[in-house]
């Protein structure tokens, strides 16, 4: 009788414990979803678009995660359909993706590069220079589709810049 006490006591500890792994995994899900939302990392205040409509600026386009699929703020582009947005962070990040949704149609973006930590991407030198990455985006894009990151090439970046070369056709972005 004695043994068995000793069994039954041994498998509730064992129980126990799975369910203590259990927790710490959850709260790792967790953890790693907050990280891979990094709104609350931007240093807002210091993000800038060159060629933005003056209506539709950048702002509008940075969203927290709950208002991903707001549709009532946009970012638009003014001249032409290029847009350059920097966006700076308030620390050293490591980006995994990120997700743009598409405008209507021909607005949408196509082609965007990415470039990190430099402060001095305009439109005379964007093209002079080699992306980190690029991407080509469908039409219509929607905003929870995630565009992946190679993350070795991103893992400490306090300054991104997003160069959307061309769009699907309209004369903005």
């Amino acid at each position: 009788g004695d043994g068995h006490g000793h069994g039954h006591g041994h498998g509730h500890g064992h129980g126990h414990g799975h369910a203590h792994d259990c927790a710490a995994e959850h709260k790792e899900m967790a953890e790693a979803f907050d990280e891979r939302w990094l709104f609350d990392t931007i240093d807002t205040a210091n993000i800038r678009a060159l060629n933005a409509d003056p209506e539709h600026g950048v702002l509008h386009a940075i969203k927290p995660f709950d208002l991903r699929f707001d549709t009532t703020r946009w970012l638009e582009s003014d001249a032409d359909e290029q847009l350059i947005i920097t966006i700076p962070f308030t620390g050293s990040v490591k980006l995994k993706a990120f997700s743009l949704g598409s405008g209507p149609e021909g607005s949408g973006p196509c082609k965007i590069k990415a470039f990190i930590n430099r402060d001095d991407i305009d439109f005379d030198n964007v093209n002079d220079m080699t992306p980190v990455q690029s991407w080509e985006l469908a039409v219509g894009n929607p905003p929870d589709a995630e565009h992946l990151f190679k993350v070795s090439k991103f893992s400490r970046v306090r300054l991104l810049t997003l160069f959307v070369d061309t769009n699907h056709g309209d004369d903005t972005t």
